[in-house]
């Protein structure tokens, strides 16, 4: 991160990777489904509330409705399993006038589909991209298509090994200039 960005973090959790980079920031979107980390959130970030907009969605490919199990601690967006309902939207929807610089996600295996519902703001603003990809739902070469896909200019670095399934952690994008 650098100084000046505008950082979107999707699926903040309990905030632990914006608290070390808010200071350096112009503005901090945290976008968090999950209603207790979302009150938990409130309280965290309470002193930078002049640079930090609190999101309570979910975000993916398209916008209607799914099923969210908030029941467990990583929350997920899960349909096959009782969980609330919760509406969807499209980072393109929720974000379309934002210049944001920096995107991360963790989002416990629905990164594919909300990169999918980013693509017109990646294109256009073409941010520096950090993006989880050990979930099992996750497959780092369709991720880093999609991406080059979108915009072919874009490097990419892929991070870790997660020691359970042999899958990489993260995948770091960027443009050179």
């Amino acid at each position: 991160i650098s100084t000046g960005e505008i950082v979107v973090d999707v699926g903040a959790a309990e905030g632990l990777f914006l608290l070390s980079v808010v200071d350096k920031c112009d503005k901090v979107i945290v976008i968090e489904p999950n209603d207790l980390f979302f009150k938990c959130l409130h309280k965290t970030f309470k002193p930078y509330l002049n640079k930090v907009e609190l999101i309570n969605a979910a975000v993916g490919s398209k916008q209607g409705e799914i099923t969210f199990n908030e029941n467990s601690l990583s929350g997920k967006i899960d349909n096959t399993t009782p969980g609330a309902t919760k509406k969807i939207t499209t980072i393109d929807t929720l974000l379309e006038n934002v210049p944001f610089t920096y995107l991360k996600a963790d989002i416990e295996g629905y990164e594919l589909e909300m990169l999918k519902g980013a693509q017109k703001s990646i294109f256009k603003n073409k941010p520096k991209i950090a993006i989880t990809c050990y979930h099992t739902e996750n497959d780092a070469e369709t991720i880093i298509a999609l991406i080059k896909n979108i915009e072919p200019e874009y490097n990419h670095y892929v991070k870790g090994v997660f020691h359970e399934h042999g899958k990489p952690v993260m995948i770091h994008f960027w443009i050179s200039k």
